[in-house]
């Protein structure tokens, strides 16, 4: 008799407003990571995981801040960040000079992936998308798999896979439709082994908090 297994639902929260539940799930900054600011005092990110505006209302207020200590007028030293809304592309200019060339810069997370130097009173536009979220995509790896699933051309043990579609500090409920079910390497089930993982096969870390997949199993025709 052969048995298939299928993921019916998912659940759990990826990324908690840190007021809810006091810790966030997936960090996306650590604390060494800043923004630079050539010839000047980098700006230093408490490790958390930030939105992208998150990220911009903070470097916004710590440079209003610089240049209210330093008694200037807003013309001389400020930045404002914008999202161009069809390519995703981070745009900012300022009237300082930003250096992206440092290993700890959060230019890669908001899309600036060279390291380059980028000159005060100009628009510059991030080549790459906001990669804001440390993955792209979730996968369910489970033990019971027999040889139906496969990964880059290689046998695998991903059950399901799917991109999460919800924006920062939102739980998120994933129900597969249609149910692909595949086949299971035993006759007798002693024990399941599920892991939820990322595009590179690293565990995402869900801090001790609670997430719930729900598992089908039939009979094959």
């Amino acid at each position: 008799m052969d048995l298939g297994v299928g993921v019916r639902c998912f659940c759990g929260v990826l990324i908690i407003f840190e007021a809810l539940l006091g810790d966030e799930i997936l960090r996306n900054i650590d604390i060494t990571d800043h923004f630079h600011i050539f010839g000047d005092e980098a700006i230093t990110f408490p490790a958390g995981t930030y939105g992208t505006e998150e990220i911009f209302e903070f470097i916004e207020k710590r440079v209003e801040e610089t240049r209210i200590a330093r008694d200037l007028p807003p013309e001389k030293h400020n930045i404002k960040f914008s999202v161009d809304s069809s390519t995703g592309h981070v745009r900012f200019i300022a009237t300082f000079d930003v250096s992206m060339m440092e290993d700890n810069s959060i230019g890669p997370l908001l899309g600036f992936t060279q390291k380059v130097l980028l000159l005060k009173d100009m628009t510059h536009t991030a080549p790459s998308p906001v990669n804001i979220f440390n993955y792209n995509s979730i996968n369910i790896e489970c033990n019971l798999l027999a040889s139906d699933s496969y990964f880059n051309s290689s046998p695998s043990t991903i059950l399901h896979s799917f991109n999460p579609d919800v924006d920062i500090n939102y739980r998120i409920i994933h129900s597969p439709s249609p149910i692909v079910y595949l086949r299971i390497n035993r006759n007798v089930i002693d024990f399941i082994q599920l892991r939820v993982v990322d595009e590179r096969g690293s565990l995402l870390d869900f801090r001790k908090e609670n997430i719930t997949i729900v598992l089908e199993l039939i009979r094959l025709q």
